[in-house]
């Protein structure tokens, strides 16, 4: 058991989770509220993200959170280098854990039983592929690679499509076209990261040859808009977040097992298993608070 995993995450986990309850903070003290409405086009979203820009220069609470999370960034950048995707995507569930107990702490927001025990079934899980995971040198299947990218552009363009179309609930089709551009993006990432061994003058050039950055790039944008899409039409962050998280990481299973070739021990699927009961039990909770935060205002 090496454990470098784990502690790489768990850094990353403390930092990032830092960072969202911070960017909270910064929110509630400069009382902004973004995608709280239905746009009708896609200049009303331009707006809105220049209003956030402006504001997010100004506010102190929001700088800091951007610095922990670019912190959190490089901590993640280096675990997905070494280590396999499958195992790395599972411990940004991490991630959650920690935003929920700094709001606890930082914020003095309430916690439940249920949300306690989601806690300790999702960390259990996490140590366990944490302690199990060992780096990994394997070179991807490139076909399978783009195949993943056809199949899950496909995906896309068509549950989007049907989306609109049939006003499909914003907050699982969105949550789930979000992960399939997620996870194109971090499988490239991680071939890229692979294929950087010296930090020199040369790098830039053979980052700017490689294909797999701007796969990683396109495929990025494409899933943050997807999931501003999901925002503008009034799905719960706190809901779509977790779902995305959920949904990469069984994406992730797929890409690391086709791609990669990675392999699963009883104790990596006993480990996933505690991470998504303990999800299940916090996005249950979720679910439910939003449907009464949902109620009182309407009450209201």
């Amino acid at each position: 058991m090496d454990g470098t995993l784990l502690l790489l995450m768990t850094t990353y986990g403390i930092l990032n989770g830092l960072g969202g309850v911070l960017a909270k903070k910064g929110f509630i003290v400069g009382n902004y509220s973004y995608f709280s409405k239905s746009f009708s086009d896609a200049r009303e979203i331009l707006k809105e993200f220049i209003l956030l820009i402006k504001n997010v220069v100004r506010n102190k609470f929001i700088l800091t959170s951007l610095a922990l999370f670019l912190g959190a960034l490089i901590f993640y950048e280096i675990s997905l280098k070494y280590f396999p995707i499958s195992d790395v995507k599972a411990l940004v569930n991490i991630n959650v854990v920690f935003t929920i107990i700094f709001g606890v702490v930082l914020l003095q927001e309430k916690i439940t039983a249920r949300e306690i025990l989601g806690i300790l079934f999702a960390l259990s899980g996490i140590i366990l592929i944490g302690l199990i995971s060992e780096p990994t040198t394997a070179l991807p299947n490139y076909d399978n690679f783009y195949w993943l990218i056809i199949v899950n552009s496909i995906i896309i363009v068509i549950g989007l499509s049907l989306f609109y179309k049939y006003k499909w609930n914003h907050e699982r089709a969105v949550p789930f076209l979000t992960s399939l551009g997620f996870i194109i993006a971090n499988t490239a990432n991680k071939i890229l990261l692979q294929s950087i061994n010296n930090f020199d003058v040369q790098l830039i050039w053979v980052l700017i040859q490689n294909s797999e950055l701007y796969i990683f790039v396109i495929a990025y944008f494409v899933a943050c808009l997807i999931y501003v899409i999901g925002l503008s039409a009034g799905a719960r962050i706190s809901v779509l977040s977790l779902l995305v998280s959920v949904f990469t990481t069984l994406l992730a299973l797929i890409a690391g097992i086709t791609i990669f070739g990675e392999s699963f021990s009883f104790e990596k699927i006993l480990g996933l298993g505690l991470i998504f009961i303990g999800m299940g039990f916090l996005y249950t909770i979720r679910v439910q608070k939003s449907f009464w935060e949902q109620s009182l205002v309407q009450e209201g």
